[in-house]
């Protein structure tokens, strides 16, 4: 498959940027609830209190507000094309999938190095087969 820049210029793009934000944003406010109902043993996890925590609300309030933004504009995918460009604004989507990540990251950590080990490999390989991917063309 040829990588089609034209492809992040459409309205299923920025729909599909749409559904991908609210859920972040809704997964990060449920890590939230669950934090209500966790062992002491849990809240005071060191990746948990010092990684996980601030991870998950700047994906919270990043993933919501970028999602807020892509329905208020009405799906417009020339608006979201050049906010995903913006020198300033495009770093708001990454910095949502990424705290996102590594908050779940902090949290399988919180549990056991065990998990954290399979999914660091995962993400790393995950992030490897997509830039060869592009790279290839």
């Amino acid at each position: 498959m040829k990588y089609n820049e034209k492809f992040f210029k459409t309205t299923k793009f920025a729909e599909a940027q749409s559904w991908v934000f609210a859920a972040l944003g809704g997964a990060s406010l449920a890590f939230f609830f669950a934090m209500l109902s966790a062992s002491d043993q849990m809240l005071h996890a060191t990746s948990v209190k010092f990684f996980a925590e601030p991870l998950f609300c700047i994906s919270l309030i990043s993933s919501s507000t970028f999602a807020f933004i892509i329905k208020i504009s009405g799906d417009d995918a020339e608006l979201i094309h050049r906010l995903n460009c913006s020198s300033f604004f495009g770093w708001i989507p990454v910095i949502a999938i990424w705290s996102f990540l590594f908050g779940t990251l902090a949290v399988l950590c919180a549990f056991s190095i065990a998990l954290a080990i399979p999914a660091i490999a995962s993400l790393a390989f995950s992030y490897f087969a997509f830039v060869t991917a592009i790279k290839k063309g």
